[in-house]
């Protein structure tokens, strides 16, 4: 069974539109958008779903439910696919934690998140 364990939440101000449980990233004026397809990420956003200008809180270290975009494996290095979804990380993307458990496409996976360790595949 999925769970959430985030020792680490932040509060910023959604750049567009965000849904719920997706990776995001923080843009250079200061505010988050949904993760782009194998970029970094600053966390999974955990308000339900935000718009441009609106606050949205953030996960940024531990377990955390983020929406699958492949099926995942535990143990799968994870990426953030083009609408800030989790999928396997593959060569050149950037890795930005780790499946706990298996998880199907368009299921909320566990993915204990990590962000100073943030490297390629």
């Amino acid at each position: 069974m999925a769970t959430m364990h985030g020792r680490d939440y932040r509060t910023y101000e959604a750049g567009s539109s965000v849904s719920q449980h997706r990776f995001v990233d923080l843009a250079a004026d200061g505010q988050v958008d949904q993760s782009a397809d194998g970029a970094k990420a600053v966390g999974v956003s955990i308000t339900s779903g935000a718009t441009a200008g609106e606050a949205i809180t953030v996960a940024r270290s531990g377990q955390v439910l983020v929406y699958v975009g492949e099926a995942l494996t535990a143990g799968d290095a994870v990426a953030a696919t083009t609408d800030g979804k989790a999928a396997t990380a593959t060569a050149g993307e950037i890795i930005v934690g780790y499946a706990v458990e298996d998880a199907a496409v368009d299921t909320l996976g566990a993915v204990e998140i990590f962000l100073g360790g943030n490297a390629a595949a």
